[in-house]
């Protein structure tokens, strides 16, 4: 009997595992536009910031796109916890050491990349908050925002190839 309601006990954790995965794996991308009315800030003949539009926030989506021929691979660049502006100044509209780096090695080797801004737009340009305060960076999950920051950025990548 007490294996009996073990059991059941499991399978039931195990079905509202599954739809919590479900649930949070369901995302309303509704609301993400793209369109030509994107501001496009251009940096130089390869390079451009476009600011994209999710779920009513404006994205900087620094594009790098190489001067090969025919068809080449993209990929979509996301930041870590420290932002991805040099000295964290968005304004500055350069990025940081290892995104200029990545940036040059993806161009190289005639790669086009999307770097995906998520947190200045956000009102966050790197780590903040201290041991007793929950850091602003958090609220920029990086399981239900983020993933909608790429996709919109994926999808422009996308529409870049005509």
């Amino acid at each position: 009997m007490k294996n009996e309601i073990k059991m059941v006990k499991l399978l039931r954790s195990i079905v509202l595992s599954m739809l919590m995965l479900i649930a949070i794996g369901c995302s309303d991308d509704q609301n993400n536009e793209l369109g030509s009315d994107n501001e496009v800030v251009s940096l130089d003949a390869q390079n451009s910031i476009v600011r994209l539009t999710v779920d009513d926030v404006e994205i900087p989506v620094y594009l790098s796109i190489p001067d090969c021929e025919g068809p080449v691979p993209a990929v979509v660049v996301l930041h870590g916890s420290n932002g991805m502006w040099r000295d964290n100044d968005p304004n500055s509209q350069e990025m940081s050491g290892q995104f200029v780096e990545w940036r040059d090695l993806l161009l190289n080797n005639c790669i086009a990349a999307a770097f995906v801004d998520s947190y200045s737009p956000r009102g966050v340009t790197t780590r903040t908050g201290d041991l007793r305060t929950l850091p602003k960076n958090t609220i920029i999950s990086a399981q239900f925002v983020r993933p909608k920051d790429a996709n919109t950025a994926l999808e422009h990548l996308r529409l870049l190839k005509d």
